[in-house]
């Protein structure tokens, strides 16, 4: 059976397992559209939360907005470590004090992560603990900045 017949039955193959739609990494024309898309979005959201704070907006403050949204045009190459880096920048504007806004970025990338997994890469006791690391030291970094735990 080929892969777009077992694709309409809802089976599986080695390219990732299927229910009545494509694996999130199959190839398609849209994706790099899709990507940039979802990284532009979640860039002006976070830009949006910084200019809501009590103090001017900095270029060091610009530069963790973009480490923690703009990895997300490469969630397909690597997706772990877009999670890794999008939770590092939102870590690091909680750690100098900007507002507690949800990690927007690192929040899409965990969705995509967990989504793109599949028969051949299927989620991991080692990817659970990572999780949890970096929900530690995202709360950590917020407990740095604010002096107190949200």
């Amino acid at each position: 059976m080929s892969y777009s017949a077992r694709l309409m039955v809802g089976g599986s193959s080695a390219r990732g397992a299927t229910i009545g739609r494509a694996p999130l990494t199959a190839r398609d024309t849209r994706a790099p559209v899709f990507d940039v898309a979802a990284a532009a979005f979640m860039l002006a959201l976070t830009i949006g939360f910084l200019h809501h704070a009590d103090r001017p907006v900095t270029a060091a403050a610009y530069g963790m907005a973009g480490v923690a949204t703009l990895p997300l045009v490469l969630w397909r190459r690597n997706p772990v470590l877009v999670l890794v880096l999008t939770l590092a920048g939102s870590a690091a504007l909680l750690a100098g004090g900007w507002p507690g806004q949800p990690p927007l970025g690192a929040t899409l990338a965990l969705f995509l992560l967990a989504g793109s997994r599949d028969l051949v890469h299927p989620w991991s006791p080692r990817l659970t603990v990572l999780v949890v690391l970096l929900l530690a030291l995202h709360l950590g970094a917020y407990a740095l900045g604010h002096h107190r735990l949200p």
